[in-house]
């Protein structure tokens, strides 16, 4: 890796074959982690003896010596925001942000452990005095008084302890760390000592003792927060696509979670919460709500909307009934695991290899500013407004489809009649998208070369699919209004002349039995 980072320049450069290709990415299936390589705890980590698991430090100055050299990273992310994920910096980052309710979060360097020969005391009594310092700074900015907002518990800070008090429980664990492992509970100041000593100093795995070669210059240590389930929301292309509920109900001896829970449904997951249906969902408003405020965030770091990310969250109940209290437990890159959740897989790699297809948008002349200069009359503004220059082919902005009701069709695709308008800067599979006055249905360019008539489910596959309720084989550079020959309709393929897709508002389908042949 280190090696590419330094050639990278030369092996891909603008005259490389590879950059002949209309679409250049870069996809990184690796693990990058702060252990030594084929060391035991790498090699312990999943059931293929530490497979892909690489230095980070080498994998990221790889990654952004491939991206300063023109090749954009698709998978996960690029490198700037996926080291932040991947190292869990964020948590300690945002942790005094009020809205993102997060844990109390703190980062300890390594020296304040190593400077004493190893000895975690003193670092865990310092590392201890800040996290309550956090805390405290959380309840200010949050407007929680000790006993909470509006009188309810608030998970981690149960009303009877007083400012100041200690914090009874709580997480250590280190960046760059998969499976969750190389997280440990702990109890009060003198279980954090012992946390800390097993994250860097020596631990058991699989009976035996070794030590723990990574050169991570910081730990991360969390106030622990009592919860009854974890909620996982899947967010694809921008928007949830679904919730996941999981629950680890043991602490093992080893000071690790384990007993891994899910559950694809609110019912299934009220068990964990007493049954109380309107708190767990109250819980997943709230999710969603931070998650809204996190795709913000999201979008700072990135300039783009991701086409998959997780976010995780603790949910536990409160002293008032139906409502619960939430905090932030993880975020998770693309190439999350998503448990065997039906037709969920599909979505998201459909959107990954729609964000690896993606076509250049260049923003239209109108939405430029003024300060970038004026823009010369010529003999294409006086082009009329119903004709966009799109893909080196004139489309009309407004297209009208009419599709009559017959008795062998449905009446979904009855709906797909009325006026559609162009979606500007948009092109699946690189060609233009228009979206009926009502938002439900979709005329696009299929995978297939056909263009279609489609509505939410083909939207939900960033048209990467050739289904729909009316198709006509496409032709190059031809707008859908001008193809020749009459339009399908489905399930069945049968072509119809009376299907109608026009510029013209007014067009009228040809009315069956008024036509006549001439005699030869």
């Amino acid at each position: 890796m280190d090696k590419i980072a330094d050639s990278v320049h030369m092996l891909f450069s603008s005259q490389h074959p590879l950059r002949r290709a209309r679409k250049v990415c870069a996809m990184y299936h690796l693990y990058p982690t702060g252990f030594e390589e084929h060391c035991v705890p790498t090699s312990e980590t999943g059931g293929d003896g530490g497979a892909a698991l690489v230095d980070q430090k080498a994998f990221f100055r790889m990654m952004q010596a491939v991206e300063r050299a023109g090749i954009p990273s698709r998978f996960p992310h690029d490198s700037g925001f996926y080291e932040l994920l991947a190292s869990k910096r964020w948590t300690y980052y945002m942790a005094l942000v009020p809205h993102l309710q997060l844990p109390a979060t703190i980062a300890l360097p390594r020296m304040l452990i190593e400077q004493n020969g190893g000895d975690c005391k003193q670092a865990a009594f310092w590392a201890y005095d800040a996290l309550k310092n956090v805390r405290e700074q959380q309840h200010a900015l949050r407007g929680e008084n000790i006993k909470g907002t509006n009188g309810r518990a608030v998970a981690g800070w149960d009303g009877r302890r007083q400012k100041g008090e200690g914090i009874p429980r709580g997480v250590a664990k280190l960046g760059f760390s998969w499976e969750a492992l190389d997280v440990k509970f702990w109890e009060g100041q003198r279980g954090l000592e012992t946390a800390l000593s097993q994250l860097t100093q020596a631990i058991e795995i699989s009976d035996e003792l070794t030590g723990q070669p990574h050169d991570l210059e910081a730990l991360i240590v969390q106030e622990f927060v009592d919860h009854d389930l974890e909620l996982r929301l899947y967010v694809v292309n921008g928007e949830v696509e679904t919730t996941i509920f999981t629950k680890f109900c043991k602490i093992k001896p080893n000071n690790e979670f384990g007993d891994f829970k899910e559950a694809f449904t609110s019912a299934e997951a009220a068990q964990w919460i007493g049954g109380d249906l309107a708190t767990l969902q109250d819980g997943e408003r709230q999710c969603r709500e931070i998650t809204a405020h996190w795709m913000n965030w999201v979008r700072m770091q990135t300039c783009q909307t991701p086409p998959g990310i997780r976010f995780d969250y603790f949910v536990g109940r409160t002293n008032e009934p139906g409502k619960a209290i939430v905090r932030t437990l993880e975020i998770c890159e693309l190439g999350f695991s998503m448990l065997g959740k039906k037709g969920l897989p599909k979505k998201v790699f459909s959107a990954m290899l729609a964000a690896c297809l993606e076509d250049d948008i260049s923003p239209d002349i109108e939405d430029l500013p003024e300060a970038a200069g004026a823009v010369e009359e010529s003999a294409e503004s006086e082009a009329p407004e119903d004709a966009l220059e799109e893909n080196g082919s004139s489309l009309p902005s407004v297209l009208y489809i009419t599709v009559p009701r017959v008795p062998h069709g449905t009446q979904d695709q009855a709906k797909c009649t009325g006026r559609y308008e162009q979606v500007r800067g948009t092109f699946p599979n690189g060609q233009a998208l228009w979206i009926h006055d009502r938002g439900d249905r979709f005329l696009y360019a299929g995978s297939d070369g056909y263009w279609y008539v489609g509505d939410e489910e083909e939207q939900d596959a960033n048209f990467f699919c050739e289904s729909g309720y009316i198709r006509h084989a496409g032709a190059a550079g031809v707008s859908p209004d001008q193809l020749r020959g009459p339009w399908e309709r489905g399930p069945d393929w049968t072509p119809e002349i009376s299907i109608l897709v026009t510029t013209d508002p007014e067009a009228k389908p040809p009315r069956p039995g008024k036509g006549y042949s001439k005699a030869k």
